[in-house]
């Protein structure tokens, strides 16, 4: 089964894991991964009052490839609850319909635009020294790994 997006519906901002696992249990090892870079992370984030650019960009890096393992999560749940819910073959349509209801109803969809807004400033100013830019950057990778545990 193919799966396109509804007429009309804009290609997310964000991509999916192009190997996504059916259960969540094959899903588990990469969200405990990126759990675990997430939680250390934060614990060398807490403690500084700036952060170097090769740190705050690896974090950045780190940040995104969470946000990857945790949006397919939501598509994947979204979709198996449509097939159990189907009797027999699923309709693609209702499928794409799932699938665009799943991308649309993302909890924080600001996550992307402000991981390229911190790596855009990590870029032009070499660092994070601002307390609001690191505290964002601090809330981001709680916040995701805080999420990771619950997918």
């Amino acid at each position: 089964m193919t799966l396109s997006a509804a007429s009309g519906a804009t290609e997310p901002a964000w991509p999916l894991a192009p190997d996504l696992p059916i259960s969540s249990q094959d899903a588990a090892p990469a969200a405990t991964e990126a759990r675990s870079r997430l939680r250390a992370r934060r614990e060398g984030l807490v403690s500084a009052t700036q952060v170097s650019k090769t740190t705050a960009l690896v974090a950045l890096d780190e940040l995104e490839a969470a946000l990857v393992v945790w949006r397919s999560a939501l598509v994947r749940r979204a979709l198996l609850e449509e097939l159990a819910r189907s009797s027999g073959l699923p309709d693609n349509a209702r499928m794409a319909a799932t699938l665009d209801l799943a991308l649309a109803t993302v909890p924080d969809p600001i996550w992307p635009a402000a991981i390229q807004q911190l790596r855009a400033l990590v870029v032009g100013e070499g660092r994070i020294r601002r307390q609001r830019d690191l505290a964002q950057l601090l809330q981001l990778v709680t916040t995701m790994a805080d999420h990771l545990s619950k997918g």
